[in-house]
């Protein structure tokens, strides 16, 4: 099944400068939940004259969506969220069978 997550939260960092012509971004995504400081888990990579270079690129680092570190997941609050209601409140519900 399909859906749509309204909203969608994303944490990320930036680093560097955005330059006049916008053309000198680099996207940078953890894999699985990892969070968006570049500095923390590619430090040694990250600043000037280095791989991420930032007088020379913007970088964006973002995490991905379920993530622990501040990104919309399933204990994310739905909007228009019920406080009389708690199953309001989730934006991801697994649906578990019943045992018979």
């Amino acid at each position: 099944p399909r859906g749509i997550l309204n909203p969608a939260f994303i944490k990320y960092n930036t680093y560097g400068t955005l330059n006049a012509a916008r053309d000198n971004v680099i996207v940078v995504c953890h894999a699985l939940t990892g969070n968006a400081s570049l500095e923390a888990w590619w430090g040694d990579l990250l600043g000037p004259g280095k791989a991420f270079d930032t007088d020379q690129y913007f970088i964006v680092c973002c995490n991905i969506l379920g993530s622990c570190y501040g990104s919309a997941g399933p204990e994310s609050l739905r909007p228009g969220y019920d406080e009389n209601n708690p199953e309001s409140h989730r934006n991801i519900s697994p649906k578990i069978p019943k045992n018979k």
